[in-house]
């Protein structure tokens, strides 16, 4: 495969063989840059509602024991590539989430997939919790 410094543009630093670890930088005439094995783009920011502080504290949790040092109500961190913010407003219980940035072969899709099914799961476990909580299963 060989990629090329679109018109106008410089590489940045030279790459080595594909397959080895990249250290390759290219900038585009948009202003866009493709770092090799990653990308600069962000994923759609992910909105969801309703969310209570325990169905928030149970999602950080969860990044938390994945490895991605998610603490306080916003905030970025990073982990093997990927770049998440995320901004929780819990007085309107709404939670941002956005990939900022991820490793060059996985996809939005997955990486959105991912967030919204363990934002999914702390909503469904924290529901069952009060419920139960509450003698109403």
């Amino acid at each position: 495969m060989v990629w090329e410094v679109a018109p106008g543009c410089r590489e940045l630093s030279s790459s080595k063989t594909w397959g080895s670890k990249p250290d390759s930088t290219v900038a585009y005439s948009n202003g866009q840059q493709l770092i090799f094995g990653e990308t600069t783009m962000p994923c759609a920011k992910q909105t969801f509602t309703g969310v209570s502080q325990d169905q928030f504290d149970c999602l950080a949790k969860q990044a938390v024991a994945n490895g991605l040092p998610i603490s306080g109500n916003g905030g970025e961190a990073t982990k093997s590539g990927f770049t998440i913010s995320w901004k929780y407003d819990p007085t309107s219980q709404i939670l941002e989430i956005e990939c900022l940035s991820a490793p060059f072969l996985v996809p939005c899709s997955i990486v959105n997939g991912k967030i919204h099914d363990l934002v999914d799961q702390c909503m469904q476990e924290q529901a069952k919790t009060h419920m139960g909580r509450n003698g109403t299963v």
